[in-house]
């Protein structure tokens, strides 16, 4: 229990040193009231852009580009003037004669509201939506923009093209959308938890031991497939109940399980054999070279037959991604708890001697991923499971290759921990492919995801 309070106490400590990154990213996401915050130094241009808009000539500039320009306390952006000054800052105060207070890295400026120039975009989006109106607020992440309708936000990774105004003259201004923004994978799985993140529409998954398919963004079916074809055929549904985005932050909620047609429940009883007391002991607690310590040995009929049922599983997920406080990449949240059908199912009857205690199977995890480059991902994840045993790397090589289940990992041997932790890296080497590995069961991990199947 001590490396387990010392383990949560790690990964609560790295959670909030990320927390503090990612809470000032979330603010911005405020259009009403932008709070102040640094302008992305990805935006690059120069003092003679002004001069060139106020001769350009409109082009097909946006609507609305007259009248005076929306200030208020929290806006963070480049301010253009009449007479040509551009400032980058924070509006700090307005003053009841029109005085506004900006604060700019090179100082404070007291700057009449009159001189400042409405500033306007049109903006198309990946998807084909356009937008026309005024810039609120801009961040390394995207923008605040106020339209005929309302003010929305729009992320830079989502943007195709942008045109920018001050007044109904064009100013030509490079947008750095920097794709790692966003990151180039959101994660379904989590070592062998899920996530609330489920598939895209029409994306296929592909793994070392399971496969499955996104039909809308709201549902994904996954499958074991060597389960199914060793004749314990299986599907494991994932429904979206909630996702919201907003700005560079995203939350979902979803549920989901696996039914098992012809399930071998040996598997799960050896999973569980900790549970049964044999003559006043706890079968664990024999001797390593006793055949007692064998679950079957206790089952009053111990043959594959006998022991195949009708198994499931049951769990649900919360998940939370938010962008980084200099915008380069995500850090993401998962909350999750699992149970199955051992919960209700009936136990086993035990040869004379033995005895099952009562238990109720559970697994709760808590999981963190980082993006420590475009590539690569670091993860770590803390979980309390009361059927979770610890095998070392040639343990787990030999259950996937050499019994008679090959690709089927059974988790029935091995040390039981109640609580446990994992870290590790995913790395994505082609646009298909992630690799990753980590210090639990499987260590090694890889698969495909291919979009728009």
């Amino acid at each position: 229990m001590k490396r387990a309070s010392l383990a949560i106490a790690m990964l609560a400590y790295l959670a909030i040193q990320v927390t503090a990154q990612g809470a000032e990213a979330r603010d911005v996401w405020k259009p009403v009231r932008p709070r102040a915050t640094a302008v992305s130094e990805a935006l690059t241009t120069d003092r003679g852009a002004v001069s060139e808009a106020l001769t350009t000539d409109r082009g097909d500039g946006v609507s609305d580009t007259g009248g005076p320009p929306t200030l208020s306390v929290g806006m963070s952006k480049v301010f253009y003037m009449r007479n040509g000054d551009m400032f980058k800052g924070s509006v700090q105060a307005i003053a009841d004669d029109g005085v506004v207070t900006l604060e700019t890295s090179d100082g404070v400026l007291y700057i009449p509201a009159s001189q400042f120039l409405k500033e306007t975009a049109r903006v198309t989006k990946n998807s084909g939506t356009q937008y026309r109106g005024e810039v609120l607020s801009e961040d390394p992440v995207g923008f605040a923009l106020r339209t005929n309708y309302g003010e929305i936000v729009v992320s830079k990774t989502d943007i195709q093209s942008m045109s920018r105004y001050l007044g109904e003259k064009q100013i030509t201004r490079r947008e750095e959308r920097r794709r790692f923004f966003q990151g180039d994978e959101t994660l379904t799985h989590l070592f062998l938890d899920p996530t609330a993140f489920g598939l895209e529409e029409r994306t296929f998954y592909v793994t070392g031991i399971s496969l499955g398919f996104g039909f809308t963004r709201d549902f994904m079916l996954m499958s074991r497939m060597f389960d199914s074809v060793n004749g314990d055929i299986n599907l494991g549904p994932q429904f979206t109940l909630l996702k919201r985005r907003r700005g560079s932050s995203e939350i979902a909620v979803a549920i989901g399980g696996r039914l098992y047609t012809t399930h071998d429940m040996r598997q799960e009883y050896s999973r569980y054999g900790h549970f049964i007391d044999y003559n006043g002991a706890k079968v664990d607690d024999l001797d390593r070279h006793d055949p007692m310590r064998d679950v079957e040995e206790h089952l009053v009929d111990a043959s594959k037959r006998a022991n195949e049922e009708v198994f499931g599983e049951l769990y649900g997920v919360m998940s939370w991604r938010g962008g980084l406080r200099d915008g380069r990449g995500k850090w993401g949240l998962h909350l999750g708890a699992r149970t199955n059908s051992l919960a209700w199912q009936d136990r086993p009857a035990l040869k004379a001697g033995s005895e099952w205690r009562s238990f109720k199977p559970y697994r709760v995890w808590l999981a963190l991923d980082y993006d420590m480059s475009k590539r690569v991902k670091f993860l770590t994840e803390v979980f309390a499971d009361n059927g979770w045993r610890w095998r070392n790397f040639e343990s787990v090589v030999e259950d996937y290759f050499s019994d008679d289940t090959p690709g089927v990992l059974n988790f029935t041997e091995g040390t039981y921990r109640p609580v446990d932790i994992d870290l590790g890296f995913l790395i994505a080497p082609t646009d298909t492919l992630r690799i990753g590995a980590h210090f639990q069961d499987p260590y090694i991990t890889f698969y495909w995801k291919f979009a728009q199947f």
